[in-house]
């Protein structure tokens, strides 16, 4: 979709056509309800799309980074400065999964306000947005981690010869690093599951308590899901240290400092992504709430 001006402006217009009659009389005509029902859904459709660029701008970088990295491995010029990157890379996405999930609690709790006026499948929706890339960071680290495993779980050989201590040492490294690593990781694991197990059982105490089939259905289903996350998150514990069996290269010292610096680029180009993103996500829940209202007022008005 084609617009002729940003997105901003659209949504003050929207405002101000809106506000407008509200100022010369208390209750809008049924036609007025259907303009700003139009002009809000159009701010919807344009925010949602937008959204989705900027997702798949984040994923784009994203992918990049880790093929990137899991391709790479450390030479004897390198030390263990490849292997370094990929654990400054883990930390960052672990800040991320730890972003995501303190805006899925915040929307969360908003949504289960009783007069939010979004619908059951918008919630979804904004809760499935934060899941997805929870789970989506997650997988990332473990490719990452593997990636390193990989080079540490060489068998080490006698140092028959000048090389063959070097490359021991290396492994050794590499692996004094990768024992790091996987002990963060599983840390931040073991700590999911246990937010993920007080979840469950707050759903399930708000389960026996709630009488309408709808609601019962819908704490059934948060169930299920919540419960089929815990038996991901432990399955992920025990693929934490297996190896990958990607080909990795090793690389030149001038080629890790460049490879250094490209990564410091691409992760400040990807938080002013995610901010965007953010920014974006909230104005189009508060667009999609007001649309929701507007169309829920307007409904009413036809059963008078």
């Amino acid at each position: 979709m084609t617009r002729s001006f940003p997105l901003s402006v659209l949504i003050l217009f929207v405002a101000l056509i809106i506000a407008a009659p509200l100022q010369a009389q208390k209750q809008p005509s049924v036609e007025q309800l259907k303009s700003w029902i139009t002009a809000r859904q159009q701010c919807v459709d344009l925010l949602r799309d937008e959204l989705k660029q900027s997702d798949a701008r984040i994923e784009s970088r994203l992918e990049s980074i880790i093929e990137t990295l899991t391709s790479y491995k450390d030479s004897q010029d390198t030390k263990s400065r490849v292997t370094r990157l990929k654990g400054e890379t883990m930390k960052r996405l672990l800040n991320t999964i730890e972003f995501y999930t303190q805006k899925r609690t915040v929307f969360r709790q908003n949504l289960r306000n009783p007069q939010t006026v979004l619908k059951e499948d918008d919630k979804r929706m904004i809760i499935d947005t934060f899941d997805t890339r929870i789970e989506k960071r997650t997988q990332q680290i473990l490719q990452l981690n593997k990636s390193i495993s990989a080079e540490a779980d060489k068998p080490e050989e006698a140092a028959s010869t000048e090389k063959q201590g070097k490359d021991n040492d290396l492994s050794k490294r590499v692996a004094s690093q990768n024992s790091v690593f996987n002990d963060a990781i599983l840390k931040e694991l073991e700590g999911s599951i246990t937010r993920l197990e007080r979840l469950g059982t707050a759903l399930r105490e708000q389960l026996a308590a709630i009488d309408d089939p709808e609601q019962k259905k819908e704490r059934t289903a948060e169930i299920a899901k919540n419960d089929a996350l815990i038996a991901e998150r432990r399955n992920q514990k025990v693929a934490v240290s297996q190896p990958s069996d990607g080909a990795q290269r090793p690389i030149s010292t001038d080629e890790a400092s460049n490879l250094d610096v490209v990564l410091k680029r691409a992760f400040e180009d990807l938080q002013r992504d995610l901010t965007l993103f953010f920014e974006r996500h909230t104005a189009f829940v508060t667009e999609l709430t007001a649309l929701r209202a507007t169309e829920a007022t307007l409904a009413a008005r036809h059963t008078q």
